[in-house]
Parts: C-alpha cells; structure tokens; sequence
C-alpha cells in the first residue's frame, strides 16, 4: 500500500487534533451545571469519578473567528514562506474560499474548557496527569503511522 502524504499530514495538523480533543472532552462536559466529569482509574483497576468546574474560553483553533481554512486544502500550511504561491493560489486561499465553519467550537467562537483558578489542586493534577498520558499515546499513535502502521 503507498503511503498517503494527506492522510499523514492531516493526523498532525492542529485544527484536526484540536477538534478530535474537543470532540473527546465535550463528552463529560455539562453546561448547565458548567462542570466537566472525568473517570479515572486506579492501579487496582477501580474507576472514580472527579468532577472540575468550567469556563468558556476563545476557541484555540480558529482564535474566536468561527471558521478556518479547510485542513484537507493545506494540512499544515498552503504557503508559508510566500515563494510556493501562485496568482490563482493565493487569490482563493487568502479570500477565505477554502474556509469552513470550525471544526472545534462549531462556529460558536468559544469552548468549554477547565476553570484552573477554582479547580480542587489534587483533581487538577489526576487530571492534568489523564492529559499527559492521552498525549503520549497519541504520540506513540503517529509515530506507528509514520513507519507505516
């Protein structure tokens, strides 16, 4: 099987971890009581349930726009550095033509996220611990990917 340079680009481009993230954290997210639900599990094997308070915050992907270029268009960057652009390129991709609506926030310019100033210190730590460990399977994930997994 050949390898997909966009399939491989896309697992890493921000705008698509950031909204699999949201999508992820918005499951123990009640926004009627703003509280977030997480379950943590012991060395035992044992679940508990730790709950920490929310706050809307400016969505991180499209920094409270409501839209981003489509990842699927660039998947990291279309032109950075100015010399890949061409007339047509740049006309269309700095025009918005290839924007979406957000795929973390919806188009709502805001995410729940974790209020870290009235948050309990010890269900802060489980939690930032869980994040820690998310994000080093995630990054045992892409490197699989990357020697083809």
């Amino acid at each position: 099987m050949a390898f997909d340079w966009n399939a491989y680009n896309s697992h890493g481009d921000s705008r698509v971890i950031n909204a699999r993230k949201q999508r992820e954290f918005d499951a123990g997210v009640d926004t009627r009581s703003m509280t977030f639900t997480f379950v943590r599990e012991t060395e035992n094997g044992e679940e508990t349930s730790y709950t920490l308070p929310l706050t809307m915050e400016v969505c991180p992907t499209c920094k409270g726009r409501g839209t981003h270029t489509n990842p699927a268009i660039d998947a990291g960057g279309y032109c950075d550095d100015g010399d890949d652009c061409d007339e047509y390129g740049e006309n269309r991709y700095f025009s918005g033509f290839y924007d979406m609506v957000c795929q973390t926030c919806h188009g709502r310019n805001v995410v729940a996220g974790i209020d870290r100033h009235m948050a309990d210190s010890d269900t802060l730590k489980f939690w930032d611990k869980k994040c820690e460990d998310d994000e080093e399977f995630e990054a045992i994930c892409r490197a699989e990917r990357r020697m083809g997994a």
